[in-house]
This record gives structure tokens, sequence and C-alpha cells, in this order.
């Protein structure tokens, strides 16, 4: 069984320091065997005596970041990018099939503005092409006891791919499960595109619809995941609910997809994943509705 790659995108600011330390607790709570690190990081230039210098640079801020953050024997060798965009470089890389997934830092605030994802994040949800951890950069890991994985599901085609992955993820990490039902922000309701939604007109919404997706949803848990999965569907639950729900659970992770699409609304209003992971306070794992590329379901290979 190979390792799974996932490629921290690593860069100067303070937005990164969540996803460092996201990336040492997971590195020393799963299996050591399973996981495998890396770091990608763009150099924006205008000519090569610039993109040099910017290079050199980077290097030596990189390997002080992976000192301080105690990473130096779990990355591996760092990968350097040259581009005049950082997100349309990182983007086209990632899109190559280089790596197996993506680890990208996010602000300190999150909320209701897209903005909150940053340049990266919302070029990335847009068409996302590996399985990426969204980490807010005010991530603090599990001190004692680990929180469970939350995915955040709609009762659709994709829901059994997302219980694949939460169930993989927790069984690695040695976590507890919970399926929550979650249905994007229609567009009519107060809020815009993104929440938060009124609770209240959230449930009148597709209240009558929550008895039948539970019942949806309990079977694609049962058929795909842990048979100790916990399920929550909350009249009304939004994906302003589904990060609600990890915060009061202490949540080590959240699982959501994402749709495909290339204009911003569209994602906005038809996915789940890009309205938790601007908001919710843990790491949260985006899954591209069209995944997995066959044959390299990371669950499916012997444990």
């Amino acid at each position: 069984m190979r390792p799974w790659t996932w490629t921290l995108a690593w860069d100067s600011s303070e937005r990164s320091h969540g996803a460092l330390k996201f990336v040492r607790w997971l590195a020393k709570t799963a299996r050591s065997d399973a996981l495998r690190f890396c770091t990608v990081h763009v150099v924006e230039s205008t000519g090569a005596a610039d993109g040099t210098a910017a290079r050199s640079r980077a290097e030596g801020e990189l390997t002080a970041d992976l000192r301080r953050f105690g990473l130096e024997d779990v990355v591996q060798a760092p990968l350097f990018l040259e581009g005049p965009g950082a997100a349309e470089a990182l983007h086209s890389w990632a899109k190559s099939g280089e790596t197996d997934g993506l680890i990208l830092g996010r602000g300190h605030e999150g909320g209701a503005s897209w903005t909150s994802l940053g340049d990266i994040g919302r070029r990335f949800v847009q068409d996302l092409p590996v399985p990426t951890f969204v980490v807010p950069a005010d991530y603090t890991a599990p001190r004692d006891a680990i929180g469970p994985v939350v995915a955040g599901l709609r009762d659709d085609a994709s829901a059994w791919m997302v219980v694949g992955f939460a169930d993989w993820i927790a069984t690695l990490v040695g976590a507890g499960r919970i399926a929550m039902h979650a249905e994007p922000s229609p567009a009519h309701l107060p809020g815009g595109v993104y929440p938060p939604v009124d609770p209240r007109a959230y449930a009148l919404h597709h209240e009558n619809e929550c008895t039948r997706a539970r019942a949806d949803l309990a079977e694609v848990v049962h058929a795909h995941a842990h048979p100790d999965d916990e399920l929550v569907c909350r009249p009304g639950a939004s994906p302003v609910g589904v990060a609600r729900l990890a915060e009061e659970r202490d949540a080590s992770i959240v699982v959501c997809e994402v749709t495909t699409e290339p204009r911003v609304e569209h994602v906005v209003l038809t996915s789940v994943g890009p309205q938790v992971a601007a908001q919710s306070h843990a790491p949260t794992l985006l899954v591209p509705r069209d995944w997995p590329r066959a044959g390299d379901w990371p669950w499916a290979q012997p444990r």
C-alpha cells in the first residue's frame, strides 16, 4: 500500500501557520506509513534575477518555518514553482496529478465573506482538482481527546464519496464519526450567497424534506461507512449548521463535497463545502464531487 501524499501550499505569511500546525498534528496522530507530507511554494517574479533572489529568500523562510513547527523530519523535499500568479500556478500544478491532496491555509477570521478563503482558496473551489484541506490560521490541534470527524452531506450521489473520505480519515486518527445532513443556502433567502441564514427561514425552506433526507443518508452511511457513525439531521440544517455542530462537538476535521463549476456563484450556491470551509474553526477537507480517480480510493486500499 502506498502512502497518500498531502502537499502543503506554503507561503511566508501567518496564513500558513495553522496549516503547519495541522500537518504536525496529523503526522503525529495518523499511522506513520499511511501519509506522506510535502510542501510547494510559488515564487512570483517578473524576471530571472528577481526570481533567483525570491526563491533563495523563500527557501530560507520555509526552512525556518519547518524548524519552528518541528517539521524538519516530517516534510519531504520542497518544490518551488515560478509564475506570475500563485493561484493559477498552484492550480495548474495540482491539476497535473503531482499530489494526492493539498493543504491550504486560510485567514484567521472566517465568516460569511467569500474573501475569507483567500485568492488561492477561491480559485481552487471553482475547480477543485484534488481533495483539499482548508485550515484557518488560528488552528489549534487537539491536546487530549481527539474530536470526531464530521461529514457534511447532501442527499445526492456524492454523499458516499464524502462518507468514504470521512471514514478513512477518522480511522487514521482514531476519531469518532458524525454524518450531518446539509443543503446549500438558496439564493432567495436572507444572507445572499453565503450564510448566516436565519435558522427559522432555513427550516421553512426544507423542513419537510428532512425526514426523507435522514432516511436516505442513513442508507448511504450504513452502506459506505462505519456502522457506529452518528447521524444528525436537524430541520433547517444549513452549512452554517455543519460548522456550528463541528464547534459544539470539538470536531478534529470536517469533510464536505465541492461542485466543480467555472462560475463562482454556481459553486457557492450548489456546494456545501465552500460555505463550511469559509467559517469552520476545524480543518475542512473539500472533496471534488467527481472524485475519486479510477482505482485511487484511499479507503479501498488495504489498511
